[in-house]
């Protein structure tokens, strides 16, 4: 950065200044940007699999002879086989369609296990249902043809196309988000309050008076400076002022030592050297010409 620093009374006055309510300032914004990346986050008791396989209070089940039910009980990991036989053993049992799940979820102290896909769906139409958790597995949906089938190749590739042009994605936000009758964020969106001047006004009122202030200090030395050559130059200080101004204002050095007045005050004398000839030889000493 660069190594120059204030001198002047009056520069430092006004530099601690600007550096004062710039930091008030992004300091301000700072914490309300914080505020306004702040999500207030649900907090639900049950995160995963793993929570709800260590607890008894929330009972848990899924459709009875669905696919959810077949991967609990083919699966090779001990959580989702100890979740098949929590479901298995349970009284009265937990099995249920997923109109009767979503009835006994909104009665509470139960969750309702199935595909992702319907599960998203309910929730985008209620609002006192929520999706926890991530993914137990991951499948696919097909399309149902004969073995060997000259379509195969055709219609795969087709569906390839549509996936990766984002076609089938785009119909899924509009049948599940879109083609909805309710709206859970109850058309209110992320906002904090804006900085206002009621909120900042006062950094302002101390730029405002710092800057006031450090405007007299320079004025004072100004005066000051005009003063001092005034009793140096032994001239009139209200000449002295208008000297020091006209080289404020083209942006000069300070009228300090002026050898125009030094010279002025030098008498014009000559000087005589002794040549080798014995010829005299003079010279004004008011001229810059050398003399050999």
């Amino acid at each position: 950065g660069c190594e120059l620093a204030p001198v002047a009374v009056s520069t430092r006055t006004l530099a601690a200044v600007w550096w004062f309510f710039t930091l008030i300032l992004i300091s301000s914004y700072t914490a309300n940007l914080a505020a306004f990346l702040t999500v207030e986050n649900v907090v639900s008791p049950i995160e995963s699999a793993e929570d709800l396989a260590s607890q008894t209070e929330i009972k848990f089940g899924t459709t009875e002879g669905g696919s959810t039910m077949d991967f609990f009980k083919s699966s090779n990991n001990p959580t989702y086989l100890k979740m098949f036989d929590i479901m298995e053993r349970a009284n009265p049992p937990v099995w249920a369609n997923i109109e009767e799940g979503e009835r006994r979820v909104l009665q509470g102290d139960y969750a309702y296990l199935s595909e992702s896909s319907s599960i998203e769906y309910r929730v985008e139409r209620n609002c006192d249902l929520m999706q926890v958790g991530n993914w137990l597995d991951s499948k696919g949906y097909g399309i149902g043809l004969p073995k060997d089938s000259d379509l195969t190749d055709e219609v795969s590739r087709e569906v390839i196309k549509l996936q990766e042009e984002q076609i089938i994605q785009s119909m899924y936000d509009k049948w599940w988000k879109q083609k909805k009758d309710v709206d859970c964020s109850g058309g209110k969106t992320q906002t904090t309050n804006p900085l206002t001047m009621q909120n900042v006004g006062g950094i302002f009122l101390v730029l405002m008076i710092g800057t006031f202030f450090g405007l007299i200090v320079a004025l004072g030395e100004f005066l000051w400076i005009a003063r001092q050559n005034a009793r140096k130059y032994k001239s009139h200080w209200r000449s002295e002022i208008c000297k020091e101004f006209r080289f404020e204002w083209k942006c000069g050095k300070s009228y300090k030592d002026s050898t125009e007045n030094v010279l002025q005050s030098i008498p014009l004398t000559k000087s005589y050297v002794k040549a080798n000839g014995g010829q005299d030889i003079t010279y004004d000493t008011n001229t810059s010409d050398d003399v050999t």
